[in-house]
């Protein structure tokens, strides 16, 4: 019995340690990191992916690799224009002819070119046919040395197409030759009234009921 008992306690004790070993160094286990996703998984995830050197949002052409856009209007300008006003000005014809030919080629020329054209036009648009020439006077995007060249043959027309294009130019809103041509008014009809565009309208239809061309 005593040798039973002796070998119970080293059972129980040898149990007891194991159990306190336990306690002291409990084994962790963690969860093995997640997988990185498959190809598949990424193409199936939130957003797709992007094909090389794709722009992404406000991120410009320029910036992505890719060439930029052209503008709408490139190579509108021509570089030739010299020959292109010589060969319509030596062409056998009508000068309304060369006239609208020269009025056709006009957007397309840079300004030095608009400035000959202009002159070009002065000299052979007539009286009747004065209304495209007036439209790029009025326009107030037309360059400041065009309209000094328009201006300067348009005071050489007859009263009752000069004025009322003065008084268009003189009233249109950021025109940059607005105030040259309300002087031109003050002179032409001797007055002074201001920015009163009615009375300019009045003043100029008493002018030409008085002084028919």
């Amino acid at each position: 019995m005593l040798k039973f008992a002796v070998f119970l306690a080293v059972i129980v004790g040898i149990g007891i340690g194991i159990g306190w070993l336990a306690t002291r160094n409990p084994s962790t286990t963690s969860a093995p990191p997640p997988a990185p996703a498959s190809d598949d998984n990424a193409l199936n995830s939130g957003s797709a992916a992007k094909p090389a050197g794709a722009a992404g949002p406000g991120q410009s052409a320029a910036k992505s690799g890719q060439p930029a856009a052209k503008p709408a209007d490139s190579g509108l300008m021509l570089v030739n224009w010299e020959d292109q006003i010589g060969d319509i000005l030596a062409t056998d014809g009508d000068p309304s002819n060369k006239c609208a030919n020269l009025l056709e080629l006009f957007p397309k020329l840079p300004e030095d070119g608009q400035v000959e054209a202009a002159h070009h036009l002065s000299n052979l648009a007539s009286d009747d046919n004065y209304a495209p020439l007036a439209k790029i006077l009025t326009d107030p995007t037309t360059s400041s040395n065009v309209d000094d060249v328009l201006l300067m043959d348009v005071m050489n027309r007859p009263g009752s197409l000069k004025l009322p294009v003065l008084l268009e130019v003189a009233r249109t809103p950021n025109h940059p030759e607005a105030q040259d041509a309300l002087s031109k008014l003050g002179l032409l009809l001797d007055a002074d009234l201001g920015t009163d565009w009615y009375k300019w309208q009045a003043k100029i239809d008493d002018y030409l009921t008085n002084n028919p061309d």
